[in-house]
């Protein structure tokens, strides 16, 4: 088990550009999914079949698991995982049932079982923590309060929220607090002006000098005689 925890890390977490906290609420997940006392409520066993993996062409005898989970519960972990590489670059992994269906069949060679997973809304039906899971934004120095190591915190990069407010950046507080409004200003005038001298210079080009407009009469009345 301890290895299965070090690959969902290894896979979700920093190590492979992801969030940490993405990591530590699958591992608690799978932590609870194995031994939960009452499995018996969101479980349930069926047949045994041999499954070949496709990529390794190994074929092992797995057994069949019909798992319901909690919506709140998957809708919850989904989005601290989101937005990192892994989930982004599994098109079936788009919503919360897509994440955790490509999670429990992906797992014929580590634990030996196929799971066919639902969601439900009802209480008390399906697979769910007695707390809320941590959300991407949420700050760590190393563990959280249950012992999962969340070494690094999440970035905008791997967590869409933090990406909501605006990061002054490389120009410092340019853009920042009340002077956002005056540099607001400066750029529209700046724009203002730009479309002002390119009209003028175009009207210009279009409109003759006077001399080229004598010498167009003078080339006229000699073609005239």
């Amino acid at each position: 088990m301890y290895d299965n925890f070090q690959a969902l890390t290894g896979t979700f977490g920093h190590e492979n550009a992801g969030c940490d906290v993405c990591a530590a609420n699958l591992v608690r997940f799978w932590c609870y999914f194995t031994c939960a006392p009452n499995q018996g409520d969101f479980m349930v066993p069926l047949e045994q079949a041999n499954v070949t993996d496709p990529v390794t062409n190994v074929t092992y005898l797995v057994l069949n698991i019909n798992v319901t989970i909690d919506s709140d519960l998957a809708c919850e972990v989904y989005q601290s995982c989101k937005s990192v590489p892994m989930v982004t670059e599994i098109p079936s992994a788009e919503s919360s049932l897509g994440l955790f269906s490509f999670l429990g069949t992906s797992g014929e060679a580590q634990g030996h079982v196929y799971i066919n997973v639902a969601l439900t809304e009802e209480d008390d039906k399906g697979l769910t923590f007695n707390t809320t899971p941590h959300q991407c934004t949420d700050t760590f120095n190393g563990t959280d309060s249950f012992g999962y190591p969340i070494p690094d915190n999440c970035t905008c990069a791997n967590c869409e929220q933090l990406c909501t407010a605006f990061t002054p950046g490389i120009y410092g507080e340019l853009f920042a607090g009340s002077q956002m409004s005056t540099v607001a200003i400066v750029y529209i005038a700046i724009l203002i002006l730009t479309v002002i001298l390119s009209v003028m210079k175009a009207a210009t080009k279009r409109i003759p000098t006077d001399d080229s407009e004598n010498s167009r009469l003078i080339d006229n009345s000699i073609s005239q005689h």
